[in-house]
């Protein structure tokens, strides 16, 4: 995220992502919900990029939908809903 610098939005939330990961290392609710949205974001906005014509972003997006799909699993939920504070 950080090699599209002329594209802030995907800036922002590529920093943002970092600072979910700080959170999640941390086991705070708010960084895994803060990394839900963050992965939400930049799979929409790799879609739509994809949907635009631009394909070079298709390896970004296959990782970033795992990130989403892990983020969701039914045991990351259950981990976060005991552990994390």
């Amino acid at each position: 995220g950080l090699l599209f610098l002329f594209y802030a939005p995907l800036l922002v939330v590529a920093l943002a992502l970092g600072v979910a990961g700080f959170g999640v290392a941390n086991e705070q609710r708010w960084g895994y919900w803060l990394g839900i949205v963050a992965t939400g974001l930049i799979v929409f906005l790799d879609l739509y990029e994809v949907a635009s014509g631009i394909y070079g972003v298709a390896i970004n997006l296959l990782f970033m939908v795992v990130l989403l799909a892990l983020f969701l699993h039914p045991q990351s939920r259950e981990y976060q809903r005991i552990w994390f504070h």
